[in-house]
This record gives C-alpha cells, sequence and structure tokens, in this order.
C-alpha cells in the first residue's frame, strides 16, 4: 500500500507541475503576485490534489465513496487558487482547469486501463507509473499547442471576452461523459475492460483536446474579426475625411476663382470707398471678400497630411456639437508609422472623446489634444470630460454602447503594442485621458 501511495503521488506531483508549468508560463503578464507567493499558492494546490486523490480516488482509500464531492471540492479549490493568483474573469478560469482536469483524466485513465491489458511484468504501481510517465510525455507536444500557440494569443488581446461564459461548458461537458463512460469505474480494482474501452477513451481524449482547440481558434477569429472590421471603419472613415477636405477645397477653388474673375469690379469698389474715405464701408466690404479658405475651421493642424484630416474633421464635428476643444500637434510631414495606424489611434481616440463629451449632461465640455515628436518617440496625450459610467476590469475598459470591452481602445492599444510603445489609461470624476508614447524609428 505505501508503494502505491508513493507512485500515486509521483504521478500527481509531475503532472501537476507540467500542467502548472504550460498554463502560467503564458499567464505570466497576468499574476497578481511575485513569483514566492504565486509557487507557494501553486504548491497548496499540488498538496491537495495529492491528498484529495489518495484519500477518495484511489482503490481502497478510505473514503471512495465520496469520490464524486471530492472532485467537485477540488475543482472547486483549484479555481478559487487560480482566480485569487491570476487576472482573469471566473468562467475564463473555469475553461482553463477543466481543460487540465480533462487531459489529466485522460492521462490517468488510459494509463490504467493499458496496464490492465496486458501483463507487463512489473508491480501494478510502477508499469502505472511507468505508462502515465510515457503518456504525459506524449502529451506534451499538444498541451504546448494548446497553450503556448492558441491559449497565449488569446491572452496577447487583453480583453476579456464575453463568450467564456458559455464555452466553458465545453470541458465541463467532455469530462462529465468520459465520467460517466469510463472514470466512474476507475476506482474497481481488479477493473474489468475491453480494447474497445481503451480505443474509446484516447479517441475521446484526441476529440476533447480539439473541441478546446477549436473553441480557442474561435476566439481568436471572433477577436481577428472585430479588428479587421475596426481596421475597416477607420479606413472609411479616413477616406470619407479626405473626401470632405477635397470637396472643401474645390469649394474654395470655385470660390476664389469665381473672386477673381470679379476682382476688377471688386477694385473699382475698393478704390471709390477709399478715395471717398468711407473707412467702415471699406473695412466692411472687405472683409466679405475673405476666402473661405482664410476661416478657423479649415486651418491646417499639422503638417502630416493624415494626422491633419483626422484632427480636422473632429474639430469640426466637436465644434458643432458645442465642445471646447484646443489642438496642439507639432509633427513632421512624415512619420513611419503606417497611415493604417495612426488612423486607427488617432481617430479613435478623438472619436471616443467626442462620444464621451455628448453623453455628458452639463454645459462644460472640453477636449485637449496634444501631439508632438520627442527625439523618435511620438507622444500622444488627449484628456475630456464625461458623461457615462467608466466600466473597467483588470485594466480592461468596457465599451457603454454594447456589451463587451470597448473595441475602439483595444484596437488602440494593439497597435501601440505592435509598436513597442506604451499606452496609460486614467480617470478621475471629472476627466478621462489617455497618454501614448509611440516609436517612430
Amino acid at each position: 500500500m505505501t508503494a502505491d501511495i508513493i507512485s500515486i503521488s509521483l504521478r500527481i506531483f509531475f503532472c501537476c507541475v507540467i500542467f502548472l508549468f504550460f498554463i502560467f508560463v503564458p499567464l505570466k503578464s497576468r499574476l497578481r503576485f511575485n513569483n514566492l507567493k504565486t509557487g507557494l499558492l501553486l504548491l497548496s494546490l499540488i498538496i491537495v490534489s495529492d491528498l484529495v486523490t489518495i484519500l477518495f480516488l484511489t482503490t481502497g482509500a478510505p473514503y471512495q465513496k465520496y469520490n464524486t464531492p471530492a472532485i467537485i471540492f477540488w475543482i472547486l479549490y483549484t479555481v478559487f487558487i487560480f482566480y485569487i493568483t491570476v487576472k482573469s474573469s471566473f468562467c475564463e478560469i473555469l475553461f482553463i482547469v477543466l481543460v487540465a482536469l480533462n487531459l489529466y483524466a485522460d492521462i490517468m485513465t488510459i494509463a490504467k486501463l493499458a496496464v490492465s491489458l496486458e501483463d507487463w511484468n512489473l508491480p501494478l504501481h510502477m508499469a502505472r507509473t511507468v505508462t502515465s510517465a510515457c503518456l504525459l510525455i506524449l502529451y506534451i507536444p499538444l498541451i504546448w499547442i494548446l497553450m503556448f500557440r492558441l491559449y497565449k494569443k488569446v491572452i496577447e488581446f487583453q480583453t476579456d471576452f464575453s463568450a467564456w461564459k458559455y464555452i466553458w461548458l465545453i470541458p465541463a461537458l467532455t469530462y462529465l461523459i468520459f465520467y460517466v463512460k469510463i472514470i466512474n469505474d476507475y476506482w474497481e480494482d481488479p477493473i474489468y475492460v475491453t480494447a474497445s474501452d481503451l480505443v474509446f477513451s484516447i479517441l475521446w481524449s484526441f476529440s476533447s483536446y480539439v473541441f478546446f482547440c477549436i473553441a480557442l481558434l474561435l476566439l481568436i477569429q471572433t477577436y481577428q474579426k472585430i479588428t479587421a472590421e475596426e481596421q475597416t471603419r477607420m479606413v472609411l472613415s479616413h477616406l470619407k475625411m479626405q473626401e470632405e477636405q477635397y470637396q472643401q477645397l474645390l469649394d474654395n477653388i470655385a470660390e476664389t476663382t469665381r473672386i477673381r474673375h470679379d476682382w476688377r469690379h471688386h477694385l473699382l469698389t475698393i478704390y471709390g470707398l477709399a478715395k471717398e474715405q468711407k473707412l467702415e464701408e471699406l473695412t466692411k466690404y472687405t472683409a466679405d471678400l475673405m476666402p473661405v479658405y482664410l476661416a478657423e475651421e479649415d486651418a491646417p493642424v499639422c503638417q502630416n497630411h493624415v494626422i491633419n484630416i483626422i484632427l480636422q474633421h473632429y474639430r469640426a464635428m466637436a465644434k458643432a456639437e458645442g465642445i471646447t476643444i484646443t489642438i496642439k500637434a507639432d509633427l513632421p510631414r512624415s512619420l513611419s508609422l503606417s497611415d493604417i495606424d495612426l488612423c486607427i489611434v488617432f481617430g479613435n481616440l478623438a472619436e471616443n472623446a467626442i462620444e464621451a463629451c455628448i453623453s455628458q449632461n452639463g454645459v462644460y465640455k472640453l477636449i485637449n489634444i496634444t501631439a508632438a515628436m520627442k527625439d523618435d518617440l511620438l507622444v500622444l496625450m488627449i484628456k475630456n470630460t464625461y458623461g457615462n459610467k467608466i466600466l473597467v476590469k483588470d485594466r480592461v475598459y468596457y465599451s457603454t454602447k454594447h456589451e463587451g470591452a470597448g473595441v475602439g481602445l483595444l484596437s488602440v492599444r494593439h497597435v501601440v503594442e505592435k509598436n513597442k510603445g506604451h499606452m496609460q489609461v486614467k480617470h478621475d470624476s471629472e476627466y478621462f485621458s489617455v497618454n501614448i508614447i509611440l516609436h517612430t524609428n
């Protein structure tokens, strides 16, 4: 019995260490505590897993009849440890815990079934330990693909998907079916199985893994689709702004051409007013001749064509909504950043600021936009008043227009991270501000 307990403890320890490594390395950016405190919490999880298995889940365990409540307790304790250790939603953590439980149960069950079908000429506990170790090695590439290639990509999106509240049901149902079909017989000794049970277990394990990968791929594709739609919307918005600017330019040219055509008559009139020293009438007459392109609304904001169009557009929109807006943009004509990235950053932030001001009930509505170059860094600061309640969780800002995270800020953050920049979002009772630094070299 002692050899069996040692064998079980070793299997649990190595499985837990490997699983926790593949789970927590991708989650490193979300850890709440330092490495020491996180390690102690995970050690407590390994100890609880060991005790639950030995006391409730092994053949001849003193409390074997309570195996189902023990499994439920283990799941809840594991979710609790993950929840206090990692900055993630409850349903996302539940998904990861249930995925790990599925894969662990698959390895342990397949190992026992394989040992029961063949005479290994080894003590039973040793045969199960060797088989479990071999299966764990075979599973490592699959776990690596699941956690490092797929789940890590989901983590990099830095958004809390509302779909987690449904996706966790996939590993829950796969485990439930496997439990009813195979695992429920795991505690019987001797265990009576056939080759078909082993084949079913292997196929079901592979199918479960495929289900988990598909769930993560759907999340990745959903985010990429949202991002692509946002980029398309911003590009179309940019083209519309350019069209408006070009139309305004054509109107200005037409107006200037008309004025130049009539300039001879205007000169005669001006000469007559000046000769008769009618200064007031002369001043009024010349003021009426001022071309539209000298108006403040058309004054250029900066030398960069893309940013100039965007800020001019939103400046006119802000003034139409009665919002006080000040813009200081000292930017060169050419930047190494792509036009699409510039459009996403400036367009989304300016649009969000205007929408925040529009939602206000008060009279005082203000937007300050400052952009400048500091060596090879583009520094952007946008500060605005706001009216809606700020919804934020784990540094993710949620939209007040739809369920889920705000797409605009997520798109901006994605551009900032892609260009190895820095983004800081702050708010108090009156102002909401976004500060961004982008590398342009």
